[in-house]
């Protein structure tokens, strides 16, 4: 079960974030904005912990140790059936959704807002919503891939089970079963390495952290220097 359920939970987690984007960029008054209340972080971690557990539930109920096989499914059919549309289909779906509505409120709200600010607000404006959407889209895409190029192929495994082949096609089979399935474990582990090469202010912030961790004199001079840099910035672009 765990095999399922951790990748799934890494996806929920990247739901919840994306649920969160959604919830910022809506009015004052939704109700989904309470979602951003600090209190409400522990509570949405735990019903993220608990729905990845109910998605996986199947797993462990279609799942056996079998002599001679070791742990396999009982009932391949409805294993496949669940395995494909929760993670292979509902997951990338519904994440796809959020990012789309994220990126409508978005766009609406630099129409609403791009005729009463100045050009420098603007730049800096657009810049870091530019770096919001590419960072979303990434994330969501390259999970999509890495979860849908193994419920390809794991679809394809099953229909074509009962085909007569070759030991070399068996080879081959086998062969790219095995690397999708390995690299659909990389959804676990994206995220960080994601938004390290798409959000400069994921870098900053990153570098920030590494840095506080240094001895204090070096922390002192590295933080002097660069609110010097930052400053002669702002005054360039006044």
């Amino acid at each position: 079960m765990g095999l399922v359920a951790l990748p799934q939970l890494s996806l929920n987690l990247l739901m919840m974030s994306l649920l969160d984007r959604y919830a910022c960029t809506l009015g004052p008054v939704s109700h989904i904005r309470r979602l951003l209340r600090l209190k409400m972080v522990p509570w949405a971690v735990v019903a993220t912990v608990v729905v990845s557990c109910v998605m996986s539930l199947y797993a462990a109920l279609l799942n056996d140790v079998v002599p001679g096989f070791g742990c396999t499914s009982t009932n391949a059919t409805l294993n496949a059936i669940l395995y494909i549309g929760l993670h292979g289909m509902l997951t990338p779906c519904a994440m796809l959704i959020l990012t789309l509505l994220t990126y409508r409120n978005v766009s609406n709200s630099r129409k609403r807002v791009g005729v009463i600010t100045t050009n420098v607000t603007v730049r800096n404006g657009n810049r870091f919503r530019n770096q919001f959407i590419a960072t979303v889209f990434v994330q969501v895409f390259v999970s999509s891939f890495f979860v849908l190029q193994w419920i390809v192929m794991y679809w394809y495994f099953l229909a074509t089970l009962y085909d007569n082949r070759t030991a070399e096609q068996w080879l081959v089979i086998y062969f790219s079963l095995g690397l999708t399935n390995n690299l659909y474990y990389v959804v676990n582990v994206k995220s960080f390495y994601l938004s390290t090469l798409t959000s400069r202010l994921f870098r900053e912030t990153l570098i920030a952290g590494v840095v506080k961790l240094l001895p204090g004199h070096v922390y002192r001079r590295w933080n002097r220097n660069n609110q010097t840099v930052t400053n002669t910035v702002v005054r360039f672009t006044k």
